[in-house]
C-alpha cells in the first residue's frame, strides 16, 4: 500500500498538493478474481488573488473494485467488477463584508462501471451529476459561524444499456434521472469547547424524476441533514461522528417478475464515524464504521428497506520512517427486505503501508 504526497506551500498566492494512493489486496478465500487493485489520485489547489477572495480546486479520482471507495453514501454494496469514479469541485470564498462571506461552488461527479449489458451494474449506476450551490456565512462570533444556503443537483444516468424490459419495451436508465433542490440553515465549525467542534446543516430537499413512467409519483420531499462532530481525544487522536439524510441512488431497480416501474432512488439515513489514536510509541489504531438505513422509492420495492452495517479496526506498527506494518479486520452485513440480497462478509488482513 504505497502512498505518496507532494505539496507546494510557499509565500505566494498559490499552494497545491498531489496525492497518489495504491492498494493491492489478495483474497485467499476467492476462487477467481483474487486480486483487487485500487488507485486513488487527488489534486488540490488553493489560490488567494487578494485579501477578500480564496479560490479552491479539488479533484479526487478512483479506479477500484471495492464499492464505497470515494463515496460518502454506499450505493452499491457488493461487486467485483472495476469502476472509475471522479469527483471534481471548484469553489470560492468571497468576503462580502466584515460579517458575511459568500461561498459559491460547483461539484461534478462521474461514475463509470466496467460491466456492461442489460441489467448489469453499468446500466444501474453509470451516471454524471452536476451540483452547484451557494452558501452565506455569517460570522456571529469567534466561535460561531452561521450558514444558510441552497443546493441544486442534476443527476443523469448515462449507460446505453437498458436496465430491463416492460413487456416488449426497454426500461431505460434515464427513467431514474433526478433533479433535486435543497435549502438549509445551520452552524459551521462551531467550537463547543477547545476540543469539541461541529457542523450541522438542517433543511428540506425536494427531488423530482422528470422522465418517470406515466402514472408514477415523480416527486418527493424529505428532510435534509448534514452534520459532523469532531473531538480531539489526545495528541494525535481524533474522533468523528456524522449523520446524513437525503435522496440517493441505488443498485436495486427492477424487482419481481411482473415488472412495471423501476425503483427510482432511496431515502437514506447514514450514521458514520471514525476514531484514530496512538496507543503507545510506534503502535496506533483506527476504527471506522458506517450504518445506513435505506428506504426504496418507487417500483414494487416501494417502502421496503435495506439496513447496512460496515466497520473495521486496523492496528499499525511503525517499523521505520514512512513504513508501517498493518493488520485488522472488517465486517460488512446487509439485512434487506428484498429476496437474495442480504449477506454477511468478514475480512481479515495483514500488510505493509509505505508513505513518502
Amino acid at each position: 500500500n504505497p502512498v505518496g504526497t507532494y505539496t507546494v506551500d510557499n509565500d505566494g498566492p498559490t499552494q497545491y498538493s498531489v496525492t497518489y494512493d495504491y492498494r493491492m489486496r489478495w483474497f485467499e478465500g476467492r476462487s477467481a478474481n483474487q486480486v483487487d487493485n485500487q488507485h486513488l489520485a487527488n489534486f488540490s489547489l488553493r489560490n488567494t488573488p487578494n485579501d477578500r477572495v480564496v479560490l479552491n480546486l479539488d479533484n479526487q479520482f478512483a479506479y477500484a473494485q471495492e464499492p464505497g471507495v470515494n463515496e460518502g453514501v454506499i450505493t452499491q454494496v457488493r461487486n467485483q467488477s472495476s469502476y472509475v469514479r471522479n469527483n471534481f469541485e471548484l469553489g470560492a470564498t468571497i468576503q462580502a463584508s466584515e460579517l458575511v462571506n459568500v461561498r459559491p461552488s460547483y461539484v461534478n461527479r462521474l461514475t463509470d462501471y466496467q460491466l456492461d449489458g442489460v441489467g448489469a451494474i453499468s446500466s444501474l449506476l453509470d451516471s454524471i451529476t452536476h451540483q452547484p450551490s451557494v452558501d452565506a456565512l455569517w460570522n456571529v462570533s469567534e466561535k460561531l459561524t452561521a450558514v444558510t444556503g441552497v443546493e441544486y443537483r442534476h443527476l443523469n444516468y448515462t449507460s446505453d444499456d437498458p436496465i430491463g424490459t416492460r413487456g416488449a419495451t426497454n426500461v431505460l436508465p434515464e427513467e431514474r434521472d433526478a433533479r433535486s433542490v435543497a435549502g438549509y440553515v445551520g452552524v459551521e465549525g462551531y467550537r463547543f469547547t477547545d476540543t469539541l467542534r461541529g457542523t450541522v446543516k438542517l433543511g428540506v430537499e425536494h427531488t423530482s424524476f422528470p422522465n418517470a413512467f406515466a402514472g408514477v409519483d415523480d416527486s418527493i420531499l424529505v428532510p435534509y441533514v448534514h452534520s459532523l462532530i469532531e473531538y480531539d481525544l489526545l495528541e494525535d487522536s481524533v474522533a468523528r461522528f456524522g449523520v446524513r439524510y437525503g435522496i440517493n441512488s441505488t443498485d436495486a431497480a427492477l424487482i419481481g417478475a411482473a415488472v412495471q416501474n423501476p425503483v427510482q432512488a432511496t431515502k437514506t439515513l447514514t450514521v458514520h464515524g471514525d476514531v484514530s489514536a496512538r496507543i503507545a510509541g510506534p503502535l496506533s489504531a483506527s476504527l471506522v464504521y458506517q450504518i445506513q438505513h435505506s428506504e426504496f422509492v418507487g417500483g414494487l420495492a416501494d417502502g421496503q428497506s435495506d439496513q447496512l452495517y460496515t466497520g473495521g479496526i486496523t492496528f499499525g506498527y511503525n517499523l521505520m520512517e514512512g513504513l508501517d506494518l498493518e493488520t485488522g479486520v472488517t465486517i460488512d452485513r446487509l439485512d434487506s427486505d428484498l429476496p437474495t440480497r442480504s449477506f454477511t462478509r468478514n475480512r481479515g488482513f495483514i500488510g505493509l503501508n509505505y508513505s513518502y
